[in-house]
């Protein structure tokens, strides 16, 4: 598949699969009326649509294209999220003028991060988030700091680790 990459462990001699996800996401101005849009992050399972304030800005990401390549917008996608939006806060402003932007997204194929020591005593890893790397970027680093510290996680990390993932 295009955007498809093979990430290759050494020591492990083994491949692994990372697809790269092509995210659509929308900045605008954090509106100044309370209770317009969300204060704290927030994510619309049904839409699979993120809304996340970052500082005077709100950061609106969502759905994923495999297999486009480049960073072209795909304007239909970016109408598509916009009125969703709409429907979900109708009294948000400014989405007729929202940044629309793209990016591409790292994922393992069964969608879990890959988490720990990968084959060198000082290799880490932290990757493979895909479309929730922002919603998992915390935890995420959480965990990977108490490994590295020699400490247990506070979360089982069965189907997390490097070998599991793959």
């Amino acid at each position: 598949l295009p955007g498809s990459t093979l990430v290759r462990s050494s020591a492990a001699s083994e491949w692994y699969k990372r697809q790269a996800l092509k995210g659509y996401s929308l900045t605008l101005p954090y509106p100044e009326k309370a209770g317009i849009a969300p204060d704290i992050s927030v994510t619309d399972y049904g839409h699979k649509i993120v809304y996340a304030r970052l500082g005077q800005q709100l950061r609106i990401a969502a759905m994923v294209d495999i297999g486009y390549d480049g960073d072209q917008l795909r304007e239909s996608r970016i109408q598509a999220l916009k009125n969703i939006v709409a429907r979900s806060f109708p009294e948000l402003e400014g989405l007729d003028k929202a940044e629309a932007w793209t990016g591409m997204r790292p994922s393992t194929p069964a969608g879990p991060p890959m988490l720990g020591r990968a084959g060198y005593r000082n290799l880490w890893m932290n990757l493979g988030q895909g479309s929730l790397g922002f919603t998992l970027a915390a935890g995420s680093a959480v965990v990977l700091g108490a490994l590295i510290d020699n400490q247990a996680p506070t979360i089982s990390l069965e189907g997390l680790t490097w070998k599991q993932t793959a």
